[in-house]
């Protein structure tokens, strides 16, 4: 029962950020969705070892990785691209959101990856390197070339 417990408090606190995370590595949000769904439904099965291991979530997002690159084989594009439309009037934050993605876009699968990790997972840079498989140093450096390389200005601004 306790077991039961814990994996819910986990996964409640971690679902937005799992989600976010892969929305900004390049997922349309329902596909993060069932991605973080399955990876969660793995994750709770072997509750007890992930629960022991030497980190939570390196584990968590190591499931969740995995899951997507399972799932990248088997697609030929994670995103929607479905057009429904003319597009709705949208708020601030959406520009934002959609002009960070774009900004992300211009950045290599591993600068992403780690500045997404980093700042939207919220993980620290040796959890970024546990997960990745990567020195620290070589996250540091990553993450400093990857930030220099964004044009966050660019994001800030795309607001009204």
């Amino acid at each position: 029962m306790h077991h039961d417990r814990d994996f819910a408090a986990y996964m409640v606190a971690r679902w937005p950020a799992l989600v976010r995370t892969l929305v900004l590595l390049g997922c349309g949000q329902p596909h993060a969705e069932e991605v973080v769904q399955r990876s969660l439904s793995r994750c709770y099965l072997d509750w007890r070892r992930v629960r022991e291991s030497d980190d939570i979530d390196v584990q968590v997002y190591r499931s969740v990785l995995d899951t997507l690159a399972r799932d990248s084989r088997d697609r030929a594009d994670m995103t929607d691209t479905a057009d429904d439309g003319p597009e709705p009037d949208r708020t601030d934050a959406e520009l934002v959101r959609d002009a960070l993605l774009e900004a992300l876009d211009g950045l290599d699968d591993q600068r992403r990856r780690v500045v997404v990790l980093r700042y939207a997972a919220g993980l620290d840079e040796r959890q970024v390197g546990d997960l990745l498989e990567l020195q620290v140093e070589v996250v540091e450096v990553t993450l400093a070339d990857a930030l220099e390389r964004l044009d966050m200005p660019a994001v800030w601004g795309a607001s009204r």
